[in-house]
């Protein structure tokens, strides 16, 4: 093919006959018969051809004006045998110049293809000789990604390996190998959550429990264990509501109201205003018996002279039932239950 070239650039270099160099011929041609045709007119000196005999008195006009045709014949030849060297020195180059550009060109376009063939199978020769190559660490980078249990990207992987490769066998195997690596994952994780959810339970955290089930089901979204990990929880704070309830029911029974008292204040942090509806006029009657225990308390702390208790249930009152009228009676005796309790310590 380089032969091929370097012939077709030396045939490019070598002179031919062109249009131009026709032109320019033809032009010369032209300009030396009208010189010469003009020269000979001149210098035979007589105008028989154009019909004017040498005795007629307007001799000498016609042959004056014969003769400015002469000139201007020759002046023309003249141009014309110019233009022709002009043409052959300009236009020559420039018409060779563009040939030999379109020799170039033709070469160039028998070329590209064999180049562009050559080029694929470059490519297709890498792709057979790191085949192998591509294969392993295609390998490595499946177990990488399962190791560090970024399952999504190694199922990616193993399209690839299918699709781009064609080692569909294999891929299978990988992705049985993924997702069972990935079901034990989430299992790990299910029981983890498990025992935290268990925790939260028995902190009766139930806020926190529900955050903690509603996330585990969106990350397991196809794990039966974990979307019952959301009932669980349900069923564990309807438990919890009914024995509290009942345990309140129980302690107002047998007139435990400090226990009963307690445990509807337990009911007033975990339950809503509508959950705690159903035990409305149960908290009402506990909380009646409350005040009246307390009041009893309180009086029998003044009739007694017990001042330290009496300022104890005192505070505990204004505490416990700030907008009640025996909290306003209370804080009245504030300051003199505590100036008494002062004097009584003092004086023990």
């Amino acid at each position: 093919m380089n032969d091929e070239n370097n012939n077709s650039d030396q045939r490019g270099n070598k002179p031919g006959f062109t249009l131009g160099t026709g032109l320019a011929l033809i032009i010369w041609g032209i300009g030396l018969i009208v010189v010469a045709g003009g020269v000979y007119v001149i210098r035979a000196g007589h105008m028989s051809y154009v019909g004017v005999e040498m005795g007629d008195p307007n001799a000498n006009a016609y042959r004056a004006v014969a003769f400015g045709v002469m000139i201007v014949l020759a002046c023309l030849g003249f141009a014309l045998l110019c233009s022709g060297c002009l043409r052959w020195s300009v236009t020559e180059p420039i018409l060779r110049d563009a040939k030999r550009t379109s020799l170039r060109v033709e070469q160039i376009a028998r070329v590209l293809p064999v180049l562009s063939d050559r080029a694929l199978l470059s490519e297709i020769s890498k792709r057979i000789a790191f085949r192998e190559k591509d294969r392993e660490t295609l390998r490595r980078a499946i177990q990488e990604d399962i190791d560090k249990g970024d399952f999504e990207a190694a199922l990616s992987l193993v399209h690839d390996m299918a699709d781009n490769y064609g080692y569909i066998e294999e891929s299978e195997q990988y992705r049985d190998q993924i997702l069972l690596a990935r079901h034990e994952n989430t299992e790990r994780r299910i029981d983890l959550a498990i025992k935290d959810l268990q925790r939260l339970i028995g902190a009766c955290n139930w806020t926190k429990a529900f955050q903690e089930a509603g996330k585990i089901n969106r990350l397991f979204p196809d794990s039966l264990r974990g979307k019952m990990l959301g009932k669980m929880v349900s069923e564990a704070y309807e438990i919890f509501k009914g024995g509290l309830g009942n345990k309140i029911t129980q302690a107002e029974q047998v007139e435990d109201v400090d226990s009963a008292y307690r445990l509807l204040r337990v009911m007033d942090i975990h339950l809503t205003a509508e959950e705690a509806l159903p035990y409305r006029e149960l908290a009402k009657r506990v909380v009646k018996r409350k005040r009246e225990k307390l009041n009893l308390q309180f009086r029998l702390a003044m009739e007694s002279e017990n001042w330290a208790e009496g300022l104890r249930i005192a505070e505990l009152v204004i505490r416990e039932f700030p907008n009640s009228k025996m909290a306003a009676d209370a804080r009245k005796s504030l300051e003199d239950l505590r100036a008494k309790a002062v004097a009584v310590g003092g004086g023990a």
